[in-house]
């Protein structure tokens, strides 16, 4: 019973306080995350769980999503333990100590910044960022630090989470 309510506070955190009230907290921390180089990004959306990765052809691709709030960035956030083939599309790249994968654009959607891969062995972590830029680099070095901890500690998928903030620090 305990788990099912958890699991509906997660899944709508816009029910919980006004739209506005959510908003406020990241749009303070903003002028501070720009001055600083670093922030926290808050968690507005998620966890959900999905089949099919929405930048890949059709596909049944089991996942969990995620929003994040950045300031007035919006960061989207998936999870899954099924392989992944990057075709031509993705080049390769390094974020931090990490190798990963970067597209660009999607075909038959509008380009909405870059999505980036990074995998892990045992699971796959995708980032769309707004901008191939520092803070949402930054975003995902200090996202899969944290996101490793609740993997570590969840027994299977019905037990993981996203953290519901990442604090940043710069990565350069």
């Amino acid at each position: 019973m305990l788990l099912a309510i958890a699991l509906a506070l997660f899944a709508s955190p816009g029910q919980l306080c006004p739209q506005g009230a959510v908003q406020a907290a990241p749009q303070a921390a903003s002028a501070a995350a720009a001055a600083s180089g670093s922030g926290r990004a808050i968690l507005t959306r998620g966890t959900f769980a999905l089949r099919g990765l929405p930048f890949f052809a059709p596909n049944a691709i089991r996942a969990l999503g995620g929003e994040y709030s950045l300031g007035s960035l919006s960061i989207a956030v998936w999870f899954t333990r099924d392989a992944v083939a990057f075709s031509e599309r993705w080049r390769r790249t390094t974020i931090g100590a990490y190798t990963a994968y970067i597209q660009a654009t999607r075909e038959g959607q509008e380009a909405k910044g870059s999505l980036f891969a990074l995998a892990l062995g045992p699971y796959e972590l995708f980032v769309q960022t707004p901008a191939d830029d520092a803070a949402g680099r930054d975003f995902i070095v200090a996202f899969e630090r944290r996101f490793a901890i609740f993997y570590a500690n969840a027994r299977d998928d019905s037990e993981l989470s996203f953290p519901a903030f990442v604090d940043l620090a710069p990565t350069r």
